[in-house]
């Protein structure tokens, strides 16, 4: 019960404005949550027969309180009683009748054919998710045929995904959540504003955002480029210099004949380095791309550099001197 408790309560509101979202929802073996954005419904057979809101943060210590195994009785007055032994809290009520209780999916929902790798290729693609509202568009992962795309205005990467969908811009916070619940996705289904996860036991629907992505960001893919090996110790270096690098908020990494060293300043470092040209790069961006490529492109410099990995592709933009 405790672990489906907290699974639904990550889609539940966090502020009080419309109070009713920072509740559960429990009726038939089963619990929502949802606020404004998306909702998670989880199986509870601990719970069957049962028909009540709660507010989840307060039910959820509760339940915890009583090691996750409470007696639940609802009171004639609408109140909640949570025990077990000599514990016992008593937590108020809405009108369960009131809860916007939402479906796995809407009626125009088409279905999807879940990808072999959706978990996976997405786990892989998160991480160069933009945070910049700035850019609205970039917060999303881009799905189109043959490819998830994620960008943070640095780096563009995007993952081999044999997906039959509409083109869509899914939320990054909807990934983070899909990853956390960390189960096999048995269905997807997407509508014009929302697409439905089914796990076992479980779902997810939320909204999607309506920024769509430029239409040119394949293209940049199709030219044909010589790639060169990454060489197998260069993130161990890149790590090893980056707590010297003079400016703690824009630390850079440049790389010339014979080493990569840090910017000049009243810290700084230096690796020998069995390297031939010259590059600059934000540390935190070379690190991101190196955790992940085995091939690149960095001769192309100042232009963007270009790199390859495992089920991944995508490019990099250096610091320009």
């Amino acid at each position: 019960m405790l672990d489906a408790l907290k699974l639904v309560n990550r889609a539940t509101a966090d502020k009080d404005v419309i109070r009713m979202l920072t509740h559960i929802c429990v009726y038939d073996g089963k619990i929502q949550g949802a606020d404004s954005k998306m909702a998670i419904e989880v199986d509870c057979p601990d719970l069957d027969g049962h028909s009540f809101t709660a507010p989840a943060e307060k039910f959820i210590k509760a339940v915890n309180a009583c090691n996750g195994s409470p007696t639940i009785v609802v009171n004639a007055d609408g109140t909640i009683k949570i025990s077990q032994k000599r514990f016992r809290v008593t937590l108020p009520s809405l009108n369960v009748k009131d809860y916007p209780r939402q479906t796995f999916k809407p009626d125009n929902a088409v279905q999807v054919t879940v990808p072999d790798n959706c978990l996976s290729g997405l786990r892989t693609v998160y991480p160069f998710i933009s945070q910049d509202a700035s850019r609205p568009w970039s917060l999303g992962i881009c799905t189109r045929p043959g490819y998830f795309y994620a960008t943070n205005n640095v780096t563009m990467a995007r993952v081999a995904m044999a997906w039959d969908g509409p083109v869509i811009n899914l939320p990054g916070y909807i990934v983070q959540e899909v990853l956390e619940i960390n189960q096999p996705v048995l269905e997807i289904w997407v509508s014009d504003s929302s697409i439905s996860f089914k796990f076992q036991g479980a779902w997810l629907r939320a909204q999607l955002y309506t920024d769509k992505w430029p239409d040119s960001i394949s293209k940049m893919f199709d030219v044909k480029r010589e790639f060169q090996k990454v060489p197998d110790d260069l993130l161990n270096a890149v790590d090893q210099l980056i707590p010297f690098c003079p400016d703690v908020k824009f630390p850079s990494i440049f790389f010339k004949d014979g080493s990569i060293t840090t910017a000049n300043g009243l810290q700084s470092a230096e690796i020998g380095f069995d390297w031939k040209g010259v590059g600059v790069y934000r540390a935190e961006v070379l690190k991101l791309v190196l955790g992940v490529a085995l091939e690149w492109t960095p001769g192309e410099y100042p232009k963007p550099v270009f790199f390859k990995g495992n089920g991944i592709e995508g490019m990099m933009v250096g610091v320009r001197q």
